[in-house]
């Protein structure tokens, strides 16, 4: 085989991450994922591409537990592969990689009990157990399709020492937002 035609080869095998919008990750969602639905929102989403083939796509956004909300955290709210080799861990990979750059302290996931974990285990994830009930508890006790199974979490952490960013705050006669530093914040707090 000539060089020119290894290299058409190569590249219609070889995975690659591009950026995708929610829209169409979420299409993907929808039609290959086993078990969950769409999301309604994202930080940052990205797809696993073949060629020009779209083989997997991953929606990272705020956690879902409002207890690992305090701004350092980011959850991959959904990953879904068409069953592409080695697609989950490039894509977990790839979200670890982006979400360490945005400065965020750690990355979590949640996945089925009976699901064993090997992709988030070769991009060095720890499962720190069960984590949730069988089903929604909230109020509304909404049924969303997820299958009755405990979940376990799975976190990696990205940057210990990272923080939250400070708060943007107006004063009550400013027109224009200011940025409240943490300094002036923390001022504040020990004059009371």
């Amino acid at each position: 085989m000539g060089a020119e035609k290894r290299a058409d080869c190569d590249s219609m095998s070889r995975l690659e991450v591009r950026p995708i919008g929610l829209k169409a990750a979420n299409r993907f969602v929808e039609v290959n994922h086993r078990h969950h639905k769409k999301v309604a929102g994202c930080k940052f989403s990205i797809c696993a591409c073949k060629g020009d083939v779209i083989v997997g796509v991953a929606i990272c956004g705020r956690p879902v537990s409002r207890h690992m909300d305090d701004g350092t955290v980011i959850e991959i709210n959904r990953l879904c592969t068409d069953g592409t080799r080695n697609a989950c861990s490039l894509l977990y990979g790839a979200c670890c990689r982006i979400a360490k750059e945005m400065g965020y302290r750690k990355i979590i996931t949640y996945i089925l009990a009976s699901e064993n974990g090997a992709s988030l285990k070769a991009s060095n994830f720890t499962c720190e157990g069960e984590a949730g009930g069988e089903i929604w508890t909230g109020e509304r006790e909404r049924d969303n399709g997820v299958p009755r199974e405990l979940k376990t979490r799975w976190v990696r952490v990205l940057n210990p020492d990272a923080k939250a960013a400070p708060e943007i705050v107006k004063e009550e006669n400013e027109e224009e937002f200011a940025q409240a530093s943490l300094f002036d914040y923390m001022s504040e707090e020990e004059q009371r």
